[in-house]
């Protein structure tokens, strides 16, 4: 081998590349000096054959704080304190990443110091910003380390030069922390005898899924880019040290072990040995209360990325908020949009008031409520909207209730569950399902012979606000149905203010089978058009 030290079975002192030994703690495999010429040119080529070969959209750095030559192998505080020289590392990679392809994504996965991290926000990276135990501690019912308002860039780094950078990748899970819905699950609060009524526990899937639902209403509100790790959408509850078994030990010697798919899931959700009767599977997509978690992390992921005019509302600094208590409230606001949250992470019902930026009416945009009664909640709120007739506005909320307020019409709070083309009795039946179409005016179903041009074959009204609405229509047309080429569908919905999306392509070839079935993925692909 080359510049190895075989006596000591590590990289030698000559290395163009290595450190003989790792210059910071939680090394993993031998350590690389980037301050090294060799090593320069390595990381160089790497992002360039990956950014021009393969049009990546950037890297997510692991272990980002090891960038350093400064040798503090075993003191974590040292290595967290600001490092000029591995500044001036990222700096030098972030520039070199930028001259490849302008504009691409550098994450760090840095967890350091306030300070560090503002500095190299403000040169253009994205840190990831772990607010896993804030949240948590919120969802399960524990009020006293429950405050996630460092989940704002204005908290972390206003004092250092970051308040106008929403460069903070928040998250309230990842790759390397318990799943929030397993802790619920196993170790969230209960108020059961021999404490007084009312009872309440968020150990229970139905309330779990609605504290999951608390926190998708508050992250995604929150400006800068966020994380959803996988699953997270359905409450996936298998332990981050569940085994391949299913079982889920007291230590963590499985925790890269390979774990269920959402859609065979062990049940019981947790055991450290296999039950007697052995474990049966559950489908999460088919569960009510896991497809609640799903409906509004679309819903408050689709008000970031369904309207370009609504960037601004996602990365400003114009924020205020009140997140150390029960009653937590956020109000994130540009011109564009206006955006209130409130919601009551504690174990009874509470009460509290929020100062709206402006008067008139707002829409109720997302919410979990499920008392009857909206107007118990606010005198002035109804199912769909609030009339806000002066600034302060008082709630009173039910134990895991949280409101999402906007300041105007959604221009399209929509979700395409399923589009599907299938042929049969000389038709082509053409089916669809919906979520959320509060503000849909209505769909047009486009036919194409060529893929390329289509023109309308039908148009349908929006239902609105009528939960998992189906609508079908049939084309009986010959020269579709005794064809000899395959035919292209597509969905437009088109807003009330005049905008519109299509869904994906579904494909029916009537030469092929007289029972076949096209489905397209759900999701919609184009940008919606003023």
């Amino acid at each position: 081998r080359m510049y190895w030290d075989a006596a000591s079975n590590k990289p030698a002192t000559n290395s163009p590349w290595f450190n003989p030994d790792a210059r910071h703690p939680f090394n993993v495999g031998f350590d690389m000096n980037h301050e090294a010429p060799a090593t320069i040119e390595f990381v160089e080529r790497v992002m360039q054959h990956w950014l021009v070969k393969f049009k990546l959209d950037g890297f997510r750095w692991d272990l980002s704080k090891g960038f350093t030559q400064r040798n503090t192998p075993t003191d974590v505080g040292a290595w967290n304190a600001y490092d000029q020289s591995r500044v001036n590392i990222w700096q030098r990679i972030y520039n070199q990443s930028q001259a490849i392809a302008p504009g691409c994504y550098m994450i760090l996965e840095h967890l350091g110091n306030d300070d560090e991290e503002a500095a190299l926000a403000n040169m253009g990276m994205l840190l990831w910003g772990k607010m896993t135990n804030e949240f948590n501690e919120a969802s399960m019912g524990y009020l006293v380390n429950s405050n996630f308002q460092r989940a704002y860039h204005t908290t972390r780094w206003s004092s250092f030069g970051g308040n106008n950078t929403p460069h903070l990748v928040a998250y309230a899970e990842s790759h390397d922390e318990e799943r929030l819905m397993h802790k619920n699950r196993r170790f969230g609060n209960q108020r059961v005898p021999p404490s007084p009524p009312p009872f309440y526990t968020t150990q229970e899937l139905a309330e779990a899924s609605r504290r999951m639902q608390q926190v998708a209403g508050f992250l995604f509100t929150i400006p800068g880019p966020k994380m959803l790790w996988q699953h997270g959408e359905f409450g996936y509850d298998a332990s981050i040290n569940m085994c391949e078994n299913f079982t889920t030990p007291n230590n963590d010697n499985c925790r890269t072990a390979i774990k269920p798919p959402v859609t065979a899931m062990p049940n019981p959700f947790f055991s450290t040995t296999v039950p007697g009767a052995g474990f049966t599977f559950l489908n999460y997509k088919t569960n009510a209360s896991r497809n609640s978690i799903r409906d509004t992390y679309a819903s408050m992921i689709r008000l970031r990325t369904r309207n370009n005019s609504y960037l601004p509302t996602f990365v400003t600094n114009n924020v205020n908020f009140s997140l150390s208590g029960a009653f937590k409230w956020q109000i994130i606001q540009s011109n564009e949009l206006r955006i209130v949250v409130v919601g009551n992470f504690d174990m009874v019902s509470q009460s509290g008031s929020v100062s709206f930026p402006t008067t008139g009416t707002w829409q109720l945009y997302a919410h979990n409520v499920i008392a009857a009664s909206f107007s118990a909640i606010n005198g002035n709120l109804n199912a769909t909207t609030m009339n806000v007739t002066t600034n302060n506005q008082g709630f009173t909320l039910s134990p895991g209730t949280f409101l999402v307020f906007i300041d105007r019409p959604a221009v399209l709070a929509f979700n395409l569950n399923s589009f599907e083309a299938s042929v049969a009795a000389g038709n082509v039946h053409i089916n669809w399902q919906v979520d959320g179409e509060q503000h849909v005016a209505g769909y047009e179903v486009e036919r194409s012979f060529d893929g390329l041009h289509y023109e309308v074959v039908s148009r349908r009204e929006g239902r609105t606000g009528m939960p998992g609405s189906k609508y079908t229509y049939s084309d009986g047309n010959r020269a579709v149905v005794y064809g000899q080429k395959p035919v292209y569908y597509r969905l437009r919905v088109t807003d009330q203010n005049g905008g519109y999306i299509y869904s994906q392509t579904v494909e029916v070839d009537p030469m092929q089978s007289w029972a076949q079935t096209a489905t397209a993925p759900a999701a919609l692909l184009r940008t919606m058009k003023p």
